[in-house]
């Protein structure tokens, strides 16, 4: 991380852990409250108006909670009007399903919960360590948020993430070729496009946005390029 002005500290798993247990295997980093998030969300999620939500609730465990039209492929959380949880519904079938606000990947956690997480066994938190906490009487709270969230764990939603950046879904949306791109002067860009560096756009080609065209991309004569990210 020092290329960014960070340090990291990297910690291996010899063996799959689960999400809580590869938190655990981590345990020497954790003296204080600290955020978990899920490497495969994209958000702009306010996180300060979240850690002030969880110590004006005294919460163990905040839990951010986003809306999904369709809940069934999710983690379902259930709230008191206070924000305090409920119960869990991992993944419910239509007729379980009482709330559309699922579990969005990002907690808060304080450190002592990490004790009841056991050492070097595959342990998650969505079925083991919440519901665990929950049965405890443990102070857990779902945190409600409207800004923008996705899961991209899969090709679709990666490239609708693309697609909503470009068309301002989430921030403010961008048009731009990047320095040293050659585009032929008689191909057409119809933005949103983004062109990375050192891309070759040839004659007569048509890029129609939203459609993100990464660096060293070469797209040859007269091809019709819409909707993609290459």
């Amino acid at each position: 991380g020092g290329r960014l002005g960070i340090k990291l500290s990297y910690v291996v798993e010899k063996s799959p852990l689960g999400t809580a247990g590869a938190v655990k295997n981590s345990e020497r980093y954790l003296g204080e409250i600290f955020f978990v998030l899920n490497g495969d969300v994209f958000t702009d999620l306010d996180l300060g108006a979240m850690m002030a939500f969880h110590g004006e609730m005294k919460a163990k465990v905040t839990i951010a909670l986003t809306p999904v039209a369709d809940p069934t492929t999710y983690g379902v959380v259930e709230t008191d009007e206070r924000g305090r949880i409920r119960r869990f519904v991992e993944k419910p079938s239509r007729d379980q399903v009482t709330s559309n606000m699922i579990n969005a990947g990002i907690y808060i956690l304080e450190p002592e919960v990490l004790k009841h997480i056991p050492s070097q066994t595959h342990f998650m938190f969505e079925y083991n360590l919440f519901p665990m906490l929950l049965e405890m009487g443990q102070p857990l709270y779902g945190y409600a948020t409207h800004d923008y969230w996705i899961d991209i764990g899969d090709p679709e939603k990666y490239l609708r993430l693309n697609h909503d950046l470009l068309l301002g879904r989430c921030g403010r949306g961008f048009s731009y070729a990047a320095e040293a791109s050659s585009i032929h002067p008689t191909a057409q860009i119809r933005g949103p496009v983004a062109i990375g560096k050192d891309a070759n756009i040839g004659p007569d080609v048509l890029l129609q946005g939203p459609t993100v065209i990464d660096p060293n991309c070469k797209i040859g004569g007269q091809a019709v390029v819409e909707g993609s990210v290459l």
